[in-house]
């Protein structure tokens, strides 16, 4: 929490209106749903109430309007590939983020049994979090998980019928607006979104295979292209969907050469066969900009997921790739962010 003000102090000067914190939790080998401490994995620790409580206070004094939580849940054992499957998933990408990879396909009765096992623990959760949110005076909460999705595992008329009976629950301990989180082509097969509030679609070509296809011939050097290619994006059908609803874009874009195409990387793993592309980035970010200025979609908001917490890239930050990451600090995309805050107004 040490640089909590001075981080919200700088999304401040930059034009940002809103924030939305990532919260943890995580599954064990049992598909045990528990909040995440330091010892289990340190760098994505479950934010305490009354740090959720001193976010909001800093966010709020440093102009940003809405605060909006979101909570991951992580597979850090990859537990749900080796039961799907039979066998684990090299994490180069993510557990659930590699392209091709759909858990779905796998037998349906052992899929509904290592959900059953799972879903007890994230509805406690998420019950959780929406104490710990109204009381800390958040505005927006999802109830969906991020990171391990759901929506990558299992049929969306179950998920429908477990939201469904969720939401109501939440909303007896939560004030405030509830949502949906997740990528466009599984958000969409959700019928469960005509119950909340708003959605919250990520842009991330690495699990979106709708803007993976639009993107895959984009040349990303060039912002006519890349402007296009996100103007189709936004104009497929599925936004059709979420007509009548608050919409926010999430966008997840790194900067090294070829993320328009490939999206999200661990960056923890330090791998080297990353280059590192500050302008790619930062024409993806005028190229969306662009194109949401130029047409008439149904969209609030934008969120650059993952404002690093300092100024401080690597290899002054030493444990993570924060260079290459999608964070836009200290990077070119957040002056392209600056500069469309003052037309977005």
């Amino acid at each position: 929490m040490k640089n909590l003000d001075s981080t919200m102090e700088r999304i401040g000067t930059i034009g940002s209106k809103a924030v939305y914190i990532s919260d943890f939790a995580m599954f064990n080998d049992k598909f045990e749903v528990t909040y995440v401490t330091e010892d289990l994995i340190p760098k994505a620790v479950t934010i305490t109430p009354d740090e959720m409580k001193q976010i909001t206070k800093s966010a709020k004094k440093n102009n940003q309007g809405m605060v909006m939580l979101v909570s991951n849940l992580y597979d850090p054992l990859l537990s749900i590939s080796v039961a799907l499957t039979g066998s684990s998933v090299e994490r180069t990408k993510g557990a659930f983020r590699t392209p091709g990879l759909d858990l779905r396909t796998a037998d349906e009765e052992t899929i509904m049994l290592t959900f059953n096992k799972i879903w007890p623990g994230w509805r406690e959760i998420i019950l959780k979090q929406a104490d710990k949110a109204e009381a800390a005076g958040i505005d927006y909460m999802t109830i969906n998980p991020n990171d391990q999705a759901f929506e990558y595992i299992l049929k969306s008329d179950i998920l429908d019928d477990r939201y469904r009976e969720l939401i109501p629950e939440v909303r007896k301990r939560f004030s405030g607006k509830i949502g949906l989180i997740g990528m466009l082509p599984h958000v969409n097969e959700l019928e469960s979104v005509h119950d909340v509030d708003f959605v919250l679609i990520s842009w991330d070509p690495n699990g979106d295979y709708i803007g993976r296809d639009i993107f895959a011939d984009t040349r990303n050097t060039d912002i006519d292209e890349i402007e296009a290619s996100f103007t189709e994006w936004l104009s497929r059908p599925e936004w059709e969907k979420f007509k009548g609803k608050e919409v926010y874009i999430s966008v997840t874009l790194p900067s090294y050469t070829g993320a328009l195409q490939e999206g999200w990387i661990e960056p923890a793993l330090g791998e080297e066969r990353w280059t590192i592309n500050y302008r790619e980035q930062a024409l993806g970010y005028e190229g969306l900009f662009r194109a949401l200025y130029k047409g008439d979609y149904n969209i609030k908001g934008v969120f650059s997921y993952g404002y690093w917490w300092s100024d401080q890239l690597y290899p002054v930050t030493k444990d993570i790739r924060n260079d290459l990451m999608h964070t836009i600090r200290q990077k070119d995309a957040e002056n392209v962010f600056y500069k469309w805050s003052k037309v977005f107004v």
